[in-house]
């Protein structure tokens, strides 16, 4: 019997993002401050080392909570340390848009990144396999088509840049696993807790529960 693959690693998979990058071309990484982009920021830039890239990390202020300046600066001082450098977006995030805080947040987000990042370059966002499962869920039950059900692609082109979410198909707890490995510091975003937000709803009561009786249900959703 063949002998089975080792799975590839979380650093193995940055790696091969950033090699697939033209070489000089610039490389950005969405850094909210939280285990997963601080995670992937600091693979990024070991990565980096072995593929020489200019690489910049990207913080989006939102300003919606008094803990945003928190978020900053913990984003500073971990860009700082890596070497790699930081700008930061203020945006202003309509609450009156009718898209709720989540679409409207999204939105501001997605403004700040088309302003920062480059047509040609490419942004790395830190989404994982349970916020796929959380994406294709929300998309369901709001009764989103064929192409909402697809969830989050792991690569696109947006608006001429590069879309990429290297870490995907792996789960948050292999990257709490792996930030523990690296002692890794990061920031928990309090409005997490908010279950009046349908994903964090979703998060924190719906997918324990499927994982109850399916524990296999966020990789199946994913």
């Amino acid at each position: 019997m063949a002998p089975r693959h080792k799975r590839e690693s979380l650093q193995a998979l940055i790696d091969d993002a950033l090699a697939e990058t033209p070489p000089g071309r610039v490389v950005w990484v969405a850094l909210s401050g939280g285990l997963d982009s601080s995670l992937l920021l600091t693979l990024a830039a070991q990565a980096c080392r072995r593929h020489p890239r200019p690489l910049y990390a990207l913080h989006v202020h939102h300003g919606l909570q008094s803990a945003a300046n928190g978020f900053e600066r913990h984003c500073r001082r971990l860009a700082s340390r890596l070497g790699v450098p930081l700008f930061v977006e203020r945006v202003a995030v309509e609450r009156d848009a009718g898209l709720g805080l989540e679409g409207a947040a999204r939105k501001a987000r997605y403004a700040a990144f088309a302003r920062r990042v480059a047509p040609g370059e490419t942004l790395l966002l830190a989404q994982h396999r349970d916020d796929q499962a959380e994406t294709f869920l929300l998309a369901a039950l709001r009764g989103s088509g064929v192409r909402g059900l697809a969830g989050m692609p792991a690569e696109r082109e947006w608006q001429g840049r590069r879309l990429v979410r290297p870490l995907l198909t792996r789960s948050r707890s292999e990257l709490e696993a792996e930030a523990a490995r690296l002692g890794l510091r990061w920031v928990d975003d309090p409005s997490n807790t908010d279950e009046a937000l349908d994903r964090n709803f979703l998060r924190g009561s719906v997918l324990p529960l499927l994982q109850s009786r399916w524990p296999q249900a966020a990789t199946a959703l994913a």
